[in-house]
């Protein structure tokens, strides 16, 4: 609610009048089959997947970006996906919220390109979380991806380096092979 994330703003500047930094890390996965003739009678609850991970992190970034401006130096993380790359079917609109936060993410590091405000994207591979442990199978059970402390510790290096794209493990592959041959991975990661 927007309500809510201006009651945030206002405690967190008051509260913490130096802070600097912006993460935004917000995510959940829904497989969702537009095949399936529910479908269509189907509406997407209230906390979903585009409200969550894509409308959430712009707002933020519109309540922060103007408070961050008049600082002599800040920074915006957004946390995006590997499979903002190449997609997996199965969970098409999580997949489509991360390549927006792609896109949305390279579009405000130019808008902020000559503020004190740095734009990052962090884009993990599979990570050892709850995100999709409700309908990985077998395989997916057997690798649960890299841990959480690998994923900050990437994040940090990449912060430290000032790398303004943050691939980390697995995602550097999937990022390299949608560009090289993008249905031959696609294919790969679906079938």
């Amino acid at each position: 609610m927007e309500s809510e994330r201006r009651k945030l703003l206002r405690w967190i500047t008051t509260s913490f009048p130096r802070l600097d930094m912006l993460v935004n890390n917000a995510g959940i996965q829904r497989q969702v089959d537009f095949t399936s003739p529910k479908i269509a009678r189907r509406t997407l609850p209230a906390n979903d997947e585009l409200a969550i991970n894509l409308e959430a992190t712009i707002r933020m970034c519109a309540l922060f970006a103007p408070k961050f401006i008049v600082k002599k130096r800040a920074a915006i993380v957004n946390i995006s996906s590997g499979l903002a790359f190449v997609p997996i079917a199965e969970m098409p609109i999580y997949c489509a919220t991360k390549a927006a936060i792609h896109s949305f993410t390279t579009s405000l590091r130019h808008q902020l390109r000559d503020t004190s405000v740095r734009v990052f994207e962090a884009i993990p591979p599979t990570t050892d979380t709850e995100l999709d442990a409700n309908f990985a199978g077998d395989q997916e059970e057997a690798y649960r991806g890299i841990s959480p402390e690998e994923v900050a510790a990437a994040i940090i290096d990449g912060l430290k380096d000032d790398k303004e794209e943050i691939v980390i493990g697995q995602a550097q592959g999937l990022q390299k092979a949608s560009m090289k041959d993008p249905q031959r991975i696609f294919n790969q990661l679906n079938n």
